[in-house]
Protein backbone atom coordinates (compact mmCIF):
# COMPACT_ATOMS: atom_id res chain seq x y z
CA UNK A 1 0.00 0.00 0.00
CA UNK A 2 1.31 3.77 -0.77
CA UNK A 3 2.83 5.40 2.29
CA UNK A 4 0.19 8.77 2.51
CA UNK A 5 2.90 10.37 4.04
CA UNK A 6 4.75 10.86 0.97
CA UNK A 7 0.81 12.60 -0.45
CA UNK A 8 1.26 14.49 2.61
CA UNK A 9 4.33 15.79 1.99
CA UNK A 10 3.62 17.21 -1.11
CA UNK A 11 0.39 18.71 -0.08
CA UNK A 12 2.00 20.39 2.93
CA UNK A 13 4.50 22.02 1.50
CA UNK A 14 5.69 23.32 -2.15
CA UNK A 15 7.85 21.56 -4.26
CA UNK A 16 10.28 23.29 -6.27
CA UNK A 17 12.18 21.52 -9.53
CA UNK A 18 14.28 18.57 -8.46
CA UNK A 19 17.90 18.56 -10.31
CA UNK A 20 17.89 15.32 -11.35
CA UNK A 21 20.87 14.22 -13.85
CA UNK A 22 19.55 12.40 -16.96
CA UNK A 23 21.68 9.11 -17.84
CA UNK A 24 19.07 8.67 -20.63
CA UNK A 25 19.54 11.42 -22.75
CA UNK A 26 19.24 9.97 -26.29
CA UNK A 27 16.29 8.42 -25.92
CA UNK A 28 13.10 10.64 -26.79
CA UNK A 29 10.46 11.53 -23.52
CA UNK A 30 8.38 9.12 -24.98
CA UNK A 31 11.18 6.13 -24.70
CA UNK A 32 12.55 7.63 -21.20
CA UNK A 33 9.08 7.56 -19.82
CA UNK A 34 8.54 4.39 -21.22
CA UNK A 35 11.85 3.20 -19.78
CA UNK A 36 11.26 4.62 -16.48
CA UNK A 37 7.72 3.12 -16.05
CA UNK A 38 9.24 0.08 -16.77
CA UNK A 39 11.91 -0.10 -14.17
CA UNK A 40 9.01 0.76 -11.38
CA UNK A 41 6.80 -1.10 -12.91
CA UNK A 42 9.08 -4.49 -12.43
CA UNK A 43 10.68 -3.59 -9.87
CA UNK A 44 7.95 -2.19 -7.08
CA UNK A 45 8.85 -1.41 -3.87
CA UNK A 46 10.34 1.89 -3.05
CA UNK A 47 9.49 4.07 -5.72
CA UNK A 48 11.84 6.60 -4.60
CA UNK A 49 14.78 4.92 -4.12
CA UNK A 50 14.05 2.83 -7.58
CA UNK A 51 13.80 6.69 -9.28
CA UNK A 52 16.36 8.28 -7.48
CA UNK A 53 19.00 5.30 -9.28
CA UNK A 54 17.42 5.83 -12.55
CA UNK A 55 19.10 9.50 -12.53
CA UNK A 56 16.48 11.11 -15.18
CA UNK A 57 15.88 15.20 -15.94
CA UNK A 58 12.19 15.91 -15.65
CA UNK A 59 9.93 18.31 -17.38
CA UNK A 60 6.16 18.35 -17.41
CA UNK A 61 5.84 16.63 -20.63
CA UNK A 62 7.98 13.64 -19.19
CA UNK A 63 6.05 13.19 -16.06
CA UNK A 64 2.83 13.39 -18.25
CA UNK A 65 4.11 10.33 -20.05
CA UNK A 66 4.67 9.10 -17.10
CA UNK A 67 1.42 9.37 -14.93
CA UNK A 68 -0.23 8.33 -18.36
CA UNK A 69 1.29 4.89 -18.20
CA UNK A 70 0.73 4.67 -14.20
CA UNK A 71 -3.85 4.73 -15.29
CA UNK A 72 -5.81 1.49 -13.73
CA UNK A 73 -3.58 -0.48 -11.42
CA UNK A 74 -0.70 1.70 -10.84
CA UNK A 75 -2.44 4.49 -9.85
CA UNK A 76 -0.96 4.82 -6.33
CA UNK A 77 2.46 4.41 -7.92
CA UNK A 78 1.71 6.89 -10.06
CA UNK A 79 0.59 9.48 -7.48
CA UNK A 80 3.98 8.30 -5.90
CA UNK A 81 6.13 9.29 -8.73
CA UNK A 82 4.48 13.03 -9.46
CA UNK A 83 5.27 13.54 -5.57
CA UNK A 84 8.94 12.24 -6.11
CA UNK A 85 9.32 14.22 -9.39
CA UNK A 86 8.23 18.20 -7.64
CA UNK A 87 8.65 19.35 -10.98
CA UNK A 88 7.01 22.59 -13.01
CA UNK A 89 3.58 21.45 -13.64
CA UNK A 90 0.82 22.39 -16.13
CA UNK A 91 -3.21 22.00 -15.88
CA UNK A 92 -2.89 18.77 -17.66
CA UNK A 93 -0.27 17.15 -15.53
CA UNK A 94 -2.71 17.94 -12.31
CA UNK A 95 -5.85 16.67 -14.23
CA UNK A 96 -3.59 13.39 -14.79
CA UNK A 97 -2.81 13.12 -10.75
CA UNK A 98 -6.38 13.87 -10.28
CA UNK A 99 -7.39 10.68 -12.42
CA UNK A 100 -4.67 8.94 -10.44
CA UNK A 101 -6.46 10.36 -7.19
CA UNK A 102 -10.05 9.20 -8.68
CA UNK A 103 -8.96 5.70 -9.72
CA UNK A 104 -6.75 4.67 -6.41
CA UNK A 105 -9.90 6.31 -4.57
CA UNK A 106 -8.53 9.37 -2.61
CA UNK A 107 -10.58 11.72 -1.68
CA UNK A 108 -8.87 13.30 0.71
CA UNK A 109 -5.22 13.71 -1.33
CA UNK A 110 -7.36 14.73 -4.54
CA UNK A 111 -8.49 17.88 -2.09
CA UNK A 112 -4.89 18.81 -1.25
CA UNK A 113 -3.88 18.75 -4.52
CA UNK A 114 -6.75 21.03 -5.38
CA UNK A 115 -5.59 23.35 -2.79
CA UNK A 116 -1.84 23.19 -3.68
CA UNK A 117 -3.10 24.52 -7.04
CA UNK A 118 -2.84 28.15 -6.80
CA UNK A 119 0.76 27.70 -5.10
CA UNK A 120 1.75 26.71 -8.68
CA UNK A 121 0.05 29.44 -10.15
CA UNK A 122 -3.12 26.96 -11.82
CA UNK A 123 -6.46 27.35 -11.35
CA UNK A 124 -9.02 24.34 -10.75
CA UNK A 125 -11.64 24.19 -13.50
CA UNK A 126 -14.72 22.79 -13.71
CA UNK A 127 -13.29 19.34 -14.44
CA UNK A 128 -11.07 19.45 -11.67
CA UNK A 129 -13.73 20.24 -8.90
CA UNK A 130 -16.13 17.39 -10.75
CA UNK A 131 -13.64 14.79 -10.04
CA UNK A 132 -12.82 16.11 -6.50
CA UNK A 133 -16.90 16.52 -5.39
CA UNK A 134 -17.53 12.67 -6.98
CA UNK A 135 -14.42 11.51 -4.99
CA UNK A 136 -16.01 13.07 -1.93
CA UNK A 137 -19.73 11.55 -3.03
CA UNK A 138 -18.72 8.11 -3.82
CA UNK A 139 -17.03 8.34 0.20
CA UNK A 140 -20.33 9.14 1.38
CA UNK A 141 -18.82 12.55 2.31
CA UNK A 142 -21.93 14.67 1.33
CA UNK A 143 -20.80 17.89 3.26
CA UNK A 144 -17.53 18.21 1.69
CA UNK A 145 -18.78 17.85 -1.57
CA UNK A 146 -22.01 19.90 -1.21
CA UNK A 147 -19.27 22.57 0.19
CA UNK A 148 -17.35 22.24 -3.38
CA UNK A 149 -20.21 22.80 -5.25
CA UNK A 150 -20.62 26.10 -3.17
CA UNK A 151 -16.61 26.98 -3.49
CA UNK A 152 -17.11 26.57 -6.78
CA UNK A 153 -19.29 29.67 -7.65
CA UNK A 154 -16.93 31.63 -5.10
CA UNK A 155 -14.00 31.63 -7.56
CA UNK A 156 -16.73 31.94 -10.72
CA UNK A 157 -16.95 28.42 -12.22
CA UNK A 158 -20.37 26.73 -12.68
CA UNK A 159 -21.36 23.57 -11.86
CA UNK A 160 -22.06 21.48 -14.72
CA UNK A 161 -24.71 18.48 -15.72
CA UNK A 162 -21.75 16.29 -14.71
CA UNK A 163 -21.53 18.42 -11.50
CA UNK A 164 -25.10 17.42 -10.44
CA UNK A 165 -24.87 13.97 -11.80
CA UNK A 166 -22.15 12.91 -9.50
Amino acid sequence: MMNLSSIHRFSSSSVGLKNHTLSILNFSTAAAAETVYNHLQKNGGNVEEILASVQVKLDSKYVSQVLQRCYGSRSQMGLRFFIWAGCSVNLKTFKVVFNLCKEAKLADEALRVLRKMPEFGLHPDTTVYNVVIRLFCDNGDMDVAESLVKEMRLVDLYPDLITYMV
